[in-house]
């Protein structure tokens, strides 16, 4: 078996090198790290432009169609030079997961902006006591059209910035992952900073708004598997 990059896969890992190395320097990192949101915006945009932020995303939203080995040579990339910048949360938690179980209006609502640099999404996926993100603690149920939340969810990457959260919950029938709007009224978010300096945030829900989703036929489990 072959374990080499194809030529592919060797072009968006220099790609990446290229745009870490010529614009993160020590300097700038911790010029962001000073900063409140602590995300390097001008290169998150610079990432954008080069088509690595969408770049394991669906080329109908403007990505570019590649897979999670391409996703993880430009992680590998920013690693190298502690680029603070939520590629992880955004691409790897949140986006892929509406790509391949979002339904075509949430798809087009939300990958462009990613695609483009303008959104941030991330996933609650750690739990309180017992960390089993395949049993969440969190319950949503009914409300009318739409669902309510209830429950809490620790430190969950990227919160502060982010667009929408991608939430797991327990319903009557099982487990099910919602996109829940972080400034929502039934949502407080207690900004935190990790052990390596990202900001967090503890999320509680009361009552929160949630969309479901995909179309209803997808097990939430799966969704979470697949993260």
């Amino acid at each position: 078996m072959n374990f080499d990059l194809s030529e592919a896969q060797v072009a968006v890992r220099d790609l990446a090198a290229q745009v870490f190395t010529g614009s993160v320097t020590v300097e700038r990192v911790k010029e962001v790290e000073a900063s409140e949101a602590r995300v390097d915006r001008a290169l998150w945009r610079e990432l954008a432009d080069a088509g690595l932020v969408g770049i394991a995303l669906p080329e109908t939203h403007g990505g570019s169609g590649l897979g999670l080995v391409e996703a993880c040579l430009v992680l590998e990339q920013q690693a190298r030079v502690v680029a603070p910048v939520p590629y992880w949360a955004t691409v790897i938690c949140g986006a892929r997961a509406i790509a391949r179980f979002g339904t075509p209006a949430q798809r087009d609502a939300w990958l462009p902006g990613v695609v483009a640099g303008d959104v941030v999404l991330t996933a609650a996926l750690a739990e309180a006591g017992v960390n089993d993100p395949l049993a969440p603690q969190t319950h949503a149920e009914r409300d009318g059209a739409g669902w309510r939340l209830d429950g809490a969810k620790p430190v969950v990457p990227a919160a502060p910035i982010a667009e929408r959260v991608l939430v797991p919950a327990t319903t009557d029938d099982g487990v099910a992952v919602f996109l829940v709007d972080p400034g929502d009224a039934g949502v407080s978010l207690e900004r935190v900073v990790t052990t390596n300096r990202e900001v967090a945030g503890h999320l509680r829900f009361a009552g929160a708004s949630g969309e479901l989703l995909g179309d209803g036929a997808v097990d939430g489990r799966e969704v979470l598997a697949a993260i």
